[in-house]
Order: C-alpha cells, then structure tokens, then sequence
C-alpha cells in the first residue's frame, strides 16, 4: 500500500492480556511529496497594454511555496504582478494588468516544500506597434549624386518595411539600395 497525506498522523501500539496491558510511545509519521505540476502554465503572447494571466496546478505535501521569477528576482504586487495559490486546490495564478514591453521574457513558476523544487519556465511575448524612433528628413541633392534615406523603426515582432515612391513600393534593384541593420532601415538610391 502507499503512503497518501491521509496516513499522516501520530501512531502507537497497545498490548493487553490477563497480566495488564502496556501502551507505546506516540510515533508521528510526516508524509511528503515533492511538488508536482498536474497543469503547467503556457507560454503567451499579448498585445502591449493588456492583460494576461498565466494558469498551473500543482500537487505537493507539505504545503508549498509558490513564486514567480524573472531573472531571478521574484514578481511582486508593486511591480504590478498579482500572484494567487489555492492551497486545496493546487491551483496557482499570475496576473498583469497593462503588460509593456519591460514585462516581456522568461517569467519561471518555482514551487518548493521540504521535500523539492521544481521551476516551470513560460514566455511572455509582448508584441508592440511600429514605431519611428528617427524620422525622415526632407533632402537636398544636386544631380547624379546618391540619395541616403535612414529611419529606425522599433516593433515586436520587427515590422515588415516597404519603402515607396510616390505610395508605389520600391523594390529593391541596382539603382535601389535596401538595407536593414537592427532597427535601422536605409535606402539608397543611385545616381539620383
């Protein structure tokens, strides 16, 4: 038969018989299981500015701790994270309200007794507009010379660029010049 947390009590034995009888010393007996994940919490990804929560359920005896990591420092209420554990249930939640950018990375789940650790990693992908860090300039240029055109533009996932002329895309040629590099984004057009 297995131990379950039902078997956790103290125990003793008696003996009796015409000559008397004779109780033993109390034996406690202290049932642990090191914590388990009956449901891991899932990687996600949300739009800046919403909210996500992330769901698990664990199984461990004696009551576990449950925190929430990013590089290694815990997620707290002050940095607007909001941890729940239900300890009859094993059910853990860790809720954002407005996720940024800074929010974004590996979040890990650490539940820990005196019996074990176990981390359960998930990816919080937070996706952000496009955005011109360094606009356009209006240019200048004599005859036959190179026209440099440079902007950065920052988004998650990286955007998808098109550069055009006049709203008609330009395609990328001998005279056209597409560069990307990072978040900056340049075309080059030869012997304007």
């Amino acid at each position: 038969m297995n131990c379950s947390p039902d078997h956790q009590a103290e125990y003793s034995v008696q003996a009796t018989n015409a000559g008397g009888s004779v109780k033993s010393k109390k034996t406690k007996v202290i049932v642990q299981k090191k914590p388990e994940f009956i449901k891991l919490p899932q990687s996600q990804t949300v739009k800046d500015g919403q909210s996500v929560a992330f769901d698990a359920q664990i199984d461990a005896y004696p009551q576990p701790k449950v925190t929430w990591l990013k590089n290694d420092k815990p997620l707290t209420p002050d940095l607007g994270f909001e941890s729940q554990f239900d300890v009859k249930t094993g059910h853990i939640t860790l809720k954002q309200k407005g996720v940024t950018t800074k929010h974004a990375g590996e979040l890990i789940c650490r539940v820990e007794n005196s019996a074990g650790t176990i981390d359960a990693p998930v990816i919080l992908d937070v996706q952000t507009a496009p955005v011109v860090t360094k606009k356009l300039t209006d240019q200048e240029i004599m005859i036959d010379n190179e026209i440099r055109f440079v902007v950065d533009i920052t988004g998650s996932p990286s955007p998808k660029i098109t550069w055009t002329k006049d709203d008609v895309p330009i395609k990328s040629d001998a005279q056209h010049i597409i560069e990307t590099n990072g978040t900056t984004q340049t075309l080059i057009i030869k012997n304007a």
